[in-house]
């Protein structure tokens, strides 16, 4: 079995995230992708962070109906700082022997993979997938790691955080089940 792992943040999650496991899953010939939303990032410094229950909502409706794509609390659940490493260690346990893990993640990571924890191990435990992304560069990329070659899309979080903050429309960045959490919930306003 081949199972994809997109952790993140997802505040919000966006059509890049859902582009990004759709090629992966259809490039790298996944069962599955598995969307690991975290408990606190260790990298995301002072910004406040949407609760993991409302986080894990809009994860929820981003993935609605796709077959192949899966939603997991296992960081949420932990209620302590995510790291990567552990959350495959925990995923290598509970998977018969033999299941391949591809961590997938977007060409930013890669300026700081160095700072993450146990990041040599991380390399070991899984295939480390490594898409393009618009304004990074991938010359940095591990031995170990795989470019994987998407149509990019120039979306992000913070842009999408910022888009509402100023009344702009999202429409075009985040599914509508999305929108109408992000709505209900009057995310992002100030």
């Amino acid at each position: 079995m081949k199972i994809g792992i997109l952790g993140g943040t997802f505040d919000p999650p966006h059509i890049g995230h859902l582009r990004l496991a759709e090629e992966a899953h259809k490039k790298l010939g996944l069962d599955k992708v598995i969307f690991v939303p975290a408990f606190i990032p260790p990298h995301k410094g002072e910004r406040k962070i949407t609760p993991p229950s409302v986080r894990l909502k809009m994860v929820a409706a981003i993935i609605e109906g796709e077959g192949s794509f899966e939603l997991s609390d296992i960081e949420i659940r932990r209620r302590e700082v995510s790291y990567t490493v552990d959350t495959l260690r925990e995923f290598r346990s509970k998977y018969p022997r033999g299941t391949e893990f591809y961590f997938i993640t977007g060409a930013d990571s890669l300026e700081i993979l160095t700072g993450w924890k146990d990041w040599k191990t991380l390399l070991e435990l899984c295939h480390f997938v490594v898409a393009n992304r618009p304004g990074f560069s991938r010359q940095a990329l591990p031995a170990k790691a795989t470019a994987l070659e998407i149509e990019p899309l120039d979306v992000s979080s913070t842009l999408v955080r910022d888009c509402v903050r100023k009344g702009l429309a999202i429409d075009a960045f985040v599914p509508a089940k999305v929108k109408t959490v992000i709505d209900s919930e009057r995310l992002y306003r100030s």
